[in-house]
């Protein structure tokens, strides 16, 4: 949900902690460590989150990391090896292996939904903290060539019916 809807690069995610998120009612800000474009301009980044099941889902995180003490200890303890391992696990159970899917295609899909959503190039380069429309134009146009081919074996078509938040549309 941070990649996707958040934009952010795997190593970007793997290094949030719960006192690096503050919460409202209907949305997240995460200050963001360490970024690459934060060491080149050095400036502290943050980002926003407006969908409502990530922020109910951080909630959650915060709550149990928090009574453990463990607020300054990132959300995900183990190896970025061992992230991608549980990416590819995932994608196996899902049955969506065939798409070759990889944890930066999180924040690839991420700004393609954005864009589809807002049909705003500008939009999408703030939200993916972007300085060159170059590289946000590399990432839409490799996702949105890859939607007119993107199919769902009826496995995976139940599975992720299934398991889709309850505000989200239904897999067609």
């Amino acid at each position: 949900m941070l990649g996707f809807f958040g934009l952010l690069r795997t190593g970007e995610l793997l290094l949030v902690k719960p006192c690096n998120i503050l919460l409202s009612r209907s949305r997240a800000i995460i200050t963001l460590e360490t970024t690459k474009t934060g060491k080149r301009d050095a400036a502290t980044e943050s980002i926003t989150l407006e969908d409502i099941f990530t922020v109910d889902a951080l909630e959650q995180v915060l709550l149990l990391r928090n009574s453990q003490g463990l607020s300054k200890v990132p959300i995900w303890t183990n190896t970025a090896q061992n992230f991608r391992n549980k990416f590819s696990f995932y994608l196996k159970v899902f049955d969506l292996q065939a798409h070759c899917f990889r944890p930066y295609s999180l924040r690839r899909g991420g700004a393609t939904h954005v864009f589809q959503i807002s049909g705003s190039m500008e939009l999408t380069l703030l939200k993916g903290r972007w300085g060159s429309s170059r590289v946000a134009r590399i990432y839409l146009q490799d996702g949105l060539s890859f939607l007119p081919g993107l199919t769902f074996s009826a496995k995976a078509k139940f599975l992720l019916d299934k398991w889709r938040p309850f505000n989200a549309e239904s897999v067609e």
